[in-house]
């Protein structure tokens, strides 16, 4: 937890951890202050906290990132109605500002399906679709599956509250079950 830890502490928050870096964390409130953080490894996790905590905060609280990590809470706050703002790998929050609740489609994860996507390539002529997913930075499974000789189709791209979703097919060669109306992986 000393990565969540640090940086909140660098914005004036009192963390108390066991061991003092491990849960469960006992947090005091406490005014916080908008810092300029530099993450020592890509973490959405990491991120978000900063991110959220910088909600808190009098003044600009900035995010950098080595790689570009998930964005969705960077799209997520913008539809809140927050003042952020994203220049290359730096993500900066001003605080105090008014968000407003609204209903969001939250999509599915890539990542997580990606596991079940590549297995069901083992078996020929089998193909495997998946809806609602999102996060163009989570390709990589696409991508990797691709290089090995299958194919995949995106299907209904659209944006929905500032993320990409659509339908997303898998299939090795010779599988005449996947839709023909096709893009090629975005990269």
């Amino acid at each position: 937890m000393r990565r969540i830890m640090q940086p909140l502490a660098e914005m004036g928050a009192s963390i108390g951890a066991r061991e003092n870096q491990f849960p469960p964390l006992e947090i005091q409130g406490a005014k916080l202050r908008p810092i300029d953080y530099t993450l020592p490894v890509a973490s959405a996790q990491v991120k978000t906290c900063v991110l959220l905590a910088g909600l808190f905060a009098e003044g600009a609280t900035s995010v950098t990132e080595p790689a570009r990590s998930r964005d969705h809470t960077e799209i997520a706050l913008r539809e809140f109605g927050a003042d952020v703002t994203v220049e290359r790998r730096k993500i900066t929050v001003v605080g105090r500002g008014r968000l407003t609740g609204r209903e969001l489609v939250a999509p599915s994860d890539l990542s997580s399906a990606a596991f079940f996507m590549v297995a069901a390539l083992l078996a020929p002529g089998r193909s495997w679709p998946s809806t609602g997913w999102a996060e163009p930075h989570a390709l990589g499974a696409a991508r990797f599956s691709h290089g090995m000789g299958a194919r995949i189709r995106i299907l209904d791209l659209e944006s929905r509250n500032g993320e990409l979703v659509g339908t997303c097919w898998w299939s090795i060669p010779n599988c005449a079950a996947a839709p023909s109306r096709a893009a090629s992986p975005r990269r």
